[in-house]
């Protein structure tokens, strides 16, 4: 599975709060909560496969700030015909703001799918979003629910149940020692994903991330694999370690 990082698409990073998370006023997934995807299409007769899929996302990401008042894309992944892997837009950490059933927000994770209304899916599109499923499976098995106006589409092409997928576990963010605010925002994808992050994603190297990495660290030097200090600071020693306990999980 090849997931394509936020900061390959944009280099913004989505505001604290949205309008319309001011819900419930917790922003993120709750893990039980969460019961399946939801697939959504442009409403359009464009030819999607001739088309970046950068810049849709993009456009997504702009027409949701200026005319909807979001701070972000509301979808949390995305999908396209024409590149190969899953695209992060909002990301698995923050909760939807893609369903006019507002509380569907909380439990289905939004997907979007860049197909046209008469463009026939493409076999790599297809790959995609089997691969996306199985990301959301793999970090939430009871997900397993599939919704969305284009399910006919896929209907009898995709697996429905986590026990035919193949789940893989994400890789640990890469390491720069110039580590910006998109590059923040990836680190706590990752360290959100195995439960040490739990607030939302605001792509900030603050005192939740920090705390975060450095429970990180810990549970890292109890098990052996980390030999340095608990410090916090998410650097080269820490993602060796964090590969090296990967590794031994397989």
């Amino acid at each position: 599975m090849k997931i394509i990082s936020r900061s390959q698409w944009t280099p913004v990073v989505p505001k604290i709060v949205t309008g319309a998370e001011d819900f419930t006023g917790t922003p993120y997934f709750r893990n039980l909560e969460v019961k399946g995807i939801s697939l959504f299409t442009p409403d359009s007769s464009a030819v999607y496969v001739e088309i970046n899929p950068q810049s849709i996302f993009n456009s997504e990401r702009v027409q949701a700030f200026t005319q909807k008042g979001f701070g972000d894309i509301p979808y949390n992944l995305g999908v396209a015909g024409n590149v190969d892997g899953v695209f992060c837009l909002r990301g698995l950490c923050n909760k939807s703001a893609a369903h006019s059933n507002i509380p569907m927000n909380s439990t289905h994770v939004a997907v979007l799918v860049l197909v046209g209304k008469e463009e026939p899916p493409t076999d790599l599109l297809l790959n995609n979003l089997l691969s996306c499923r199985e990301l959301v499976l793999a970090r939430w098995p009871q997900a397993t629910e599939v919704n969305g106006s284009t399910w006919d589409i896929w209907d009898n092409k995709l697996p429905k149940t986590s026990s035919q997928f193949h789940c893989t576990l994400p890789e640990p963010f890469s390491y720069s020692s110039e580590i910006g605010n998109v590059l923040v925002f990836e680190l706590i994808e990752f360290l959100a994903y195995y439960g040490y992050y739990k607030a939302r994603n605001d792509g900030i190297y603050g005192p939740i991330c920090h705390n975060s990495v450095a429970e990180l660290q810990n549970d890292l030097l109890d098990g052996e694999y980390y030999r340095k200090r608990v410090d916090g600071i998410y650097g080269r020693y820490t993602r060796e370690a964090a590969c090296n306990w990967l590794r031994s999980l397989q």
